[in-house]
């Protein structure tokens, strides 16, 4: 169904139409929307994206309107850019419209002509170099998947869905404070045991992302008979880790992921030694 929002006349735009849904989150839905603008010099109307919440329970409210107070502060190459927010008749994020979807179904459909070598570790770069500004603002992701990686043309990506970002304190760690059901297999074995995250959690949560992005969209199951917190912990604890994917080069698998999987936080690499290490085996590649 096509809706109408009035949108800050300060932001430059009038009208924003609703177009047709293209993600959900873990409380509201996405939506591509065409923003017409206000000014009688300005180009044509622009793509845009909407999301809005769908549970609006208090809880919910309030993960939406820290969403939006993190992503106002955001300013990087690869993370998507908010746009501005509507309040009436209900509060919409507005956010740049990025084409060509998610990481996880842009790299399966395309898995024909994408190469490991090329496509695989500019994308793993462009995410490291977002992560890594993150964390200098102290944020910590927390659902950072390639489902929440979209491709801005072939050689680009952008991360989003900040919904269960948060601010960390002095203590450069955040603990979780509610139930909720959260991505387990994105998580490190202090994020499942003690509800701690940090910049090195989300390293741990970048490994999955690499594997999902080397296995060419593959879902990172451990055990398929792995479905709770305590059997996944179990597995962690005994280094049970995730297979090197068939095309995915040695070096990859070694040098970043296992590294990211460290079950001692402070052994992982920050995300500042991990665009190091991606840089090196580029140069590598294209040598």
């Amino acid at each position: 169904m096509t809706s109408i929002y009035e949108w800050n006349e300060d932001m430059g735009m009038k009208n924003v139409v609703l177009q047709g849904k293209i993600g959900q989150g873990c409380y509201g839905e996405v939506y591509k929307a065409i923003a017409e603008s206000t000014s009688s010099t300005s180009e044509l109307p622009s793509d845009v994206a909407v999301k809005k919440i769908t549970h609006r329970s208090p809880s919910c409210l309030a993960d939406f309107e820290r969403e939006i107070a993190i992503m106002k502060g955001l300013k990087h190459p690869n993370i998507v850019e908010m746009k501005g927010v509507l309040q009436d008749p209900e509060v919409v994020l507005i956010m740049e419209y990025v084409p060509l979807g998610s990481l996880k179904a842009y790299i399966s459909v395309n898995k024909e002509r994408l190469l490991p070598e090329d496509h695989f570790l500019k994308y793993s770069l462009d995410v490291a170099e977002g992560m890594a500004y993150l964390g200098q603002q102290n944020i910590v992701h927390r659902d950072l998947a390639a489902r929440n990686v979209l491709v801005a043309n072939e050689y680009s990506v952008k991360i989003s869905d900040f919904g269960l970002a948060q601010v960390m304190g002095n203590s450069n760690y955040y603990l979780l404070k509610t139930n909720r059901d959260l991505p387990i297999r994105w998580y490190a074995p202090e994020s499942l045991s003690d509800g701690k995250f940090s910049a090195a959690s989300d390293v741990w949560s970048y490994g999955v992302l690499l594997y999902e992005i080397f296995s060419f969209g593959a879902d990172p199951i451990l055990d398929a008979n792995c479905s709770d917190t305590k059997t996944l912990l179990n597995l962690l604890k005994s280094n049970i880790r995730l297979p090197c994917p068939p095309k995915c080069p040695s070096e990859v698998y070694v040098d970043l992921m296992m590294e990211c999987w460290k079950s001692d936080h402070r052994e992982r690499p920050s995300f500042k030694n991990i665009v190091q290490t991606i840089n090196k085996l580029r140069n590598i590649s294209n040598g």
